[in-house]
């Protein structure tokens, strides 16, 4: 049951994006994200520990919300910079693209 569900949410989300920005939605990822948040979100990582990282799977935050993450950034509870902003360094596109890649393959 769960495998059909995360078929049809991946497939929910390719066909709302298109395979095209689906695909560089996981390159966005692997490229500027996963360095935090591991290839599989849970923020593993050593870099991820030492911000902070947090475990993807956990969190209900809608498409929208990711987008503002990602463009913004985010700040730990001590004020310091826990994700960067990509608004000078991703085209919107591509900041669309991973916020809907990390929605659908972290977050069901």
């Amino acid at each position: 049951m769960k495998r059909n569900l995360f078929a049809l949410s991946l497939g929910l989300a390719v066909s709302a994006a298109g395979p095209a920005a689906f695909a560089d939605g996981a390159k966005t990822y692997s490229a500027k994200c996963a360095n935090c948040h591991g290839k599989d979100g849970k923020g593993e990582t050593a870099m991820g520990k030492q911000k902070g990282a947090k475990d993807l799977a956990a969190s209900k935050l809608t498409v929208d919300e990711i987008v503002k993450i990602v463009t913004d950034g985010k700040s730990n509870a001590a004020g310091k910079a826990a994700s960067p902003a990509f608004k000078e360094k991703l085209q919107p596109e591509e900041i669309q693209a991973v916020s809907a890649y990390i929605k659908a393959i972290f977050m069901k």
